[in-house]
């Protein structure tokens, strides 16, 4: 079994980037779910979007462990992940790039530790000055 992984992000950018990345991968071993959260949100929406996580949470198998991939630290979609995502098997890794991404779901056999490590470096090694 793999580590489920859950992208959550402001509108469709997480979809976006699961899009291209099986556009350049081609296929990709690892399952990736996707919740889009409005930009606008409106603080009466917010349960709302809270539930979505928490039944996708849910509904994901926990056995192995959920890395959730979400846009910016500190924002709602983290702040969403981070509140519903109590048990110790999920790890949260905040700023999803393409680079990051790719390299997640290049690696579907790492265990979830391995995983957050493989997005960080992913992150860290996507982004240079020429």
């Amino acid at each position: 079994m793999t580590v489920s992984l859950l992208v959550i992000t402001h509108n469709q950018l997480g979809q976006e980037l699961i899009d291209t990345a099986a556009s350049i991968l081609g296929k990709h071993l690892l399952e990736v779910n996707f919740i889009s959260i409005s930009a606008n949100l409106k603080p009466s929406d917010l349960g709302r979007y809270a539930d979505q996580v928490k039944t996708m949470i849910h509904q994901l198998d926990i056995a192995n462990g959920i890395l959730i991939l979400t846009d910016i630290c500190g924002a709602t979609p983290h702040n969403l992940a981070k509140y519903v995502a109590t048990d110790q098997n999920i790890s949260i890794v905040s700023g999803i790039s393409l680079p990051m991404l790719l390299r997640v779901l290049n690696y579907p056999n790492q265990s979830l530790q391995s995983l957050s490590s493989i997005a960080l470096e992913g992150a860290h090694k996507g982004a240079i000055q020429d």
